[in-house]
């Protein structure tokens, strides 16, 4: 007995006391915004000084616990996986994440809070009589914008650069509008009380969207040519079906609100 306790000891001093591991919540960042993305990915960096093979079990709004594993993470791992975004209503979420070494210790993470959103998007269209110019190259540069019927206020546009075919209906397009020149992804939450007009213009102006073009308050320019606009549009209309401008030089303008963006 007494030749067993230096080994013992010497085992103890060897291996070291089992630590608890770590675990920061890396995606989705703290007070980020995921607006219109269907997808997003959960990022944990995970490390343990005494085990190689670690279990994160997280979830959202105390939801159903969803539980991943990461393999050498002795020395620091990221363990990552996806999250559809389809179940989570347009609101803030907590995410909440607990690491556990097969030594039996635990550790939760500091938890993050994150949006989603939903976003008004251009779905499909087609153009008609197209009188481009050539001040800008030979390539249509078609742009969608929306505005406020009540005051005209700009609320944002889509760049329409898939379309670059005169008489071609252009469909399954997932084309955001954007709010402002920073390029932000407009959010369905800030127009939903709105009435809109939609404006097709072709744009020979030297500023293209998200910049709204020199048109006067009749809607008419002499640097960018008119394709159509719309009588004044609920939205709960505006998303129902086609949008048909009464200046016939369009065809086919579906505009959509939701997640068309795959992935974050």
């Amino acid at each position: 007995m007494k030749r067993l306790l230096p080994i013992a000891l010497l085992a103890v001093a060897c291996t070291g006391p089992d630590t608890a591991p770590t675990i920061i919540i890396r995606s989705p960042a703290n007070e980020s915004i995921a607006a219109g993305v269907a997808t997003i990915s959960a990022l944990f960096s995970v490390e343990d000084d005494s085990n190689d093979t670690v279990e994160v079990e997280f979830s959202i709004d105390e939801g159903e616990p969803v539980v991943v594993t990461g393999e050498d993470c002795a020395r620091g791992c990221a363990i990552t996986t996806a999250i559809p975004t389809e179940e989570l209503a347009e609101d803030l979420h907590t995410m909440t994440a607990r690491v556990t070494d097969f030594g039996g210790q635990s550790t939760d993470a500091e938890p993050v809070e994150f949006s989603i959103f939903d976003i008004p998007y251009v779905r499909s269209l087609a153009v008609l009589d197209s009188q481009e110019s050539g001040l800008n190259g030979p390539g249509l540069e078609v742009e969608v914008h929306l505005l406020d019927d009540e005051t005209a206020q700009w609320l944002g546009c889509a760049p329409m650069t898939e379309v670059q075919q005169d008489g071609v209906l252009y469909e399954d397009l997932a084309v955001p509008f954007l709010a402002n020149e920073a390029g932000d992804l407009l959010l369905y939450k800030d127009i939903s009380f709105n009435v809109v007009r939609v404006v097709v213009i072709e744009s020979d102006n030297n500023e293209h969207c998200p910049v709204w073009p020199a048109l006067t308050p009749e809607l008419k320019s002499d640097v960018d040519d008119l394709y159509g606009i719309s009588p004044p549009v609920d939205l709960s209309l505006l998303f129902s079906g086609t949008v048909e401008p009464s200046v016939l030089n369009t065809t086919g303008l579906s505009i959509g609100k939701g997640r068309p963006i795959g992935a974050l």
